[in-house]
């Protein structure tokens, strides 16, 4: 039982790794989620209990060699860490189908001139069903794009609103949905459904290790929970990028805590061409760094290290202009101009300027709060259970969401890469093995998270005639 909870080994300080056995287990299991760098001793015993009496304790314990339980303890950990976070993922988006095909019942049929302003690519009835639902929205313009790709304009062509918008997607998303259809004979709902199911899943799993790795299985386990019951975790099963944004996101950070720069440069190129959020990553690479060269040194980080470091950070800044340069070096003159002026058009939204029209000095002071929450969240000691990287990244993020977007319901979707929210909201949980009253918070909080999806796929996912999804 006692391999449940995370046993690392059955190495004992100080002695051979054969005399090893259960007694040492069973104190192990007490302190093996301490962060590193604390000052956790390596084993927990009793008040009374002396050195040579843990030793004696260790010595008197089943003489089997350790090796095959220390395998044994290392297959049990391995099928945890990928069936725990796996299961957690698809029990979740079985939930969240349900809601989507009941809620569906309330859909419009849509056509092209149904709602104005609403782009459809593949008009469908009203009440359409589960796989039509999860084409919504963005998912119409994905589909556009994976079913004819991207058009270029031509001179003197007059180009559409769908041509000169169609350009304003990334196109990994796309373009891998696509070929999933061609290779497979797949309809798109279907291909991306598939998509994003393992996406989202190997992303859990990622998730899962990092949070795993600084605040062991507890503050895992409830971070994979809260992020698959967060109000817009529907959309990882929906034709929407998150799921592969959150892949490719969480990879990048698995190899920056590694120092693997050079490496992380491929999902942070990938990301970059999938949701243009790289500039945050750049933040969280210049932070670590310095990070590690304030604890440990500047010879703790090699040369071909410190290169990496910058090239990452250097197109990680860049990154977000990476797509939207060589769309407008790819469509043309004509289109470039539109599309600009779109654009721009829809810049300069202000959380501050909404908040004070809205809700006058309130608003203002509800911002100024949501900005002091995440800081002091960030650099609480318990958050130390995050990883350096997520604790970067769970304050710049929702800054950088603030910085750049206004204030509408699509907050809620970008809100979904930043996974550390549902820690936060049930206070951070400790390292360590939980009590009842945690695991009955995490829960609760999950309940109250599903109740959230329900009003998110009711009222933002399903289209009727008043949509408030931007």
């Amino acid at each position: 039982m006692w391999a449940a909870y995370g046993l690392r080994g059955s190495v004992v300080r100080g002695l051979p790794r054969r005399t090893a056995g259960i007694g040492w287990a069973e104190r192990t299991r007490k302190n093996d989620c301490a962060l590193p760098g604390s000052r956790a001793p390596a084993y927990s015993s009793g008040p009374n209990e002396r050195p040579e009496e843990l030793t004696l304790a260790v010595l008197s314990a089943d003489a089997t060699p350790s090796r095959p339980r220390t395998a044994a303890v290392a297959v049990l950990g391995w099928r945890y860490a990928l069936a725990v976070p796996v299961a957690v993922f698809l029990v979740t988006r079985v939930v969240a189908a349900v809601l989507v095909l009941v809620s569906s019942r309330h859909q419009i049929a849509l056509g092209p001139s149904t709602i104005p302003g609403l782009f459809v690519y593949e008009g469908t009835p009203a009440d359409p069903g589960y796989l039509a639902v999860t084409r919504n929205w963005d998912g119409q313009w994905y589909q556009l794009i994976a079913t004819e790709g991207y058009h270029h304009v031509g001179p003197g062509e007059v180009p559409s609103h769908a041509t000169v918008w169609a350009w304003a997607f990334p196109p990994v998303y796309p373009l891998v949905v696509g070929g999933l259809m061609h290779a497979g004979g797949l309809s798109f709902a279907v291909a991306s459904t598939l998509l994003n199911l393992t996406a989202g899943a190997a992303a859990m799993v990622l998730l899962h290790r990092l949070l795993e790795e600084t605040g062991g299985r507890w503050v895992a386990t409830s971070g994979v929970i809260l992020s698959c019951c967060f109000m817009s975790a529907p959309l990882f099963q929906a034709a929407y990028s998150e799921s592969l944004a959150f892949l490719f996101l969480l990879a990048a950070f698995h190899l920056v805590r590694r120092r693997a720069y050079w490496l992380a440069l491929l999902p942070t190129g990938l990301l970059s061409f999938t949701r243009l959020i790289t500039p945050v990553l750049a933040v969280v690479v210049v932070a670590a760094l310095v990070h590690r060269v304030r604890t440990h040194g500047w010879s703790s980080v090699s040369g071909s290290q410190r290169l990496g470091a910058a090239a990452l950070a250097a197109y990680s800044a860049a990154g977000a202009l990476a797509w939207p340069t060589l769309a407008s070096s790819l469509m043309g003159d004509t289109a470039r101009f539109n599309r600009g002026a779109d654009v721009v058009s829809g810049l300069g939204a202000d959380w501050f300027a909404t908040s004070w029209a809205s809700l006058g000095l309130p608003g203002i002071v509800l911002v100024l709060s949501v900005m002091a929450v995440l800081v002091i969240s960030a650099v609480s000691s318990r958050s130390a259970a995050w990883g350096f990287e997520l604790r970067v990244w769970s304050v710049a993020y929702p800054l950088y969401v603030m910085a750049v977007t206004p204030i509408t319901a699509g907050v809620l979707r970008y809100a979904l890469l930043a996974p550390t929210l549902g820690l936060l909201a049930v206070g951070i949980p400790r390292s360590g093995r939980p009590t009842r009253g945690q695991m009955a918070l995490v829960v609760l909080a999950a309940v109250v998270g599903l109740v959230c999806q329900w009003l998110f796929v009711r009222y933002l996912l399903v289209l009727d005639l008043h949509p408030l999804m931007p």
